[in-house]
């Protein structure tokens, strides 16, 4: 079987997607009840066996754990090495404190202004001690936020994530700018339209669009934090 498979980890599921030519065969949710690594694992040991020991998965982390951010100060004539090096140096310079240390990806020149992604490190350990115990690979992390626009339509879409809520702007079928705000308690979900290739997923749960589109798109976005 030639399966993607895609991870989503949000602050209270983690879901997987297994797709076959775009399209998915497979899907399941786990309540995150205790650590990410331990409902990722019981999650994982539930894919069927058909989609392949070894097969590499791309993780879309929600903004709930993952900032996606302008790198102000880095003019947008460094090079793009230069321009990760400082962000890799620094993190706190241009991601918001948490509990632990960062990670960050490649930092990518769009109209003009530096951006990156940063996950906190403690969750990618715990994500790839449970993708390798299930004999499984993890590809890459990505910002789930920057994922959507592949799977979901419109101009600016909101995605709630816990504590956080996610905005992305699209422009020509890509994201042109993301940020990250405090979810206001009760306030209503922004309504979402499915493209076609996920609405058949989408009428059972929109939850699922940054994991299916972990699964099925083939191209990545270039502040994607390769496993490596």
């Amino acid at each position: 079987m030639n399966a993607r498979i895609g991870v989503s980890v949000q602050s209270d599921h983690v879901r997987a997607v297994v797709a076959q030519r775009g399209r998915a065969v497979w899907h399941d949710r786990e309540a995150v009840d205790g650590s990410v690594g331990e409902a990722l694992d019981r999650l994982l040991g539930r894919i069927p066996a058909r989609a392949g020991r070894g097969s590499a998965i791309r993780v879309a982390v929600g903004p709930s754990r993952c900032q996606v951010a302008r790198l102000s100060g880095l003019p947008a004539r460094a090079s793009a090495v230069a321009a990760s090096q400082a962000v890799a140096a620094g993190p706190e310079r241009f991601f918001l404190a948490t509990d632990g240390p960062l990670a960050t990806g490649p930092a990518e020149l769009r109209g003009g202004t530096w951006w990156a992604a940063a996950f906190p490190r403690a969750v990618l350990d715990e994500i790839r001690a449970a993708v390798e115990r299930r004999k499984l690979v993890v590809r890459e992390f990505v910002p789930g936020l920057v994922m959507l626009p592949s799977v979901l339509e419109g101009e600016t879409l909101s995605w709630p994530d816990g504590k956080y809520r996610g905005e992305v702007t699209v422009a020509g079928g890509t994201w042109t700018d993301a940020r990250r705000l405090r979810n206001a308690s009760g306030q209503a979900s922004q309504p979402v339209r499915p493209r076609s290739n996920f609405e058949p997923l989408a009428r059972e749960d929109v939850r699922y669009a940054d994991a299916y589109a972990a699964a099925v798109t083939a191209k990545s976005p270039r502040i994607a934090l390769r496993a490596r």
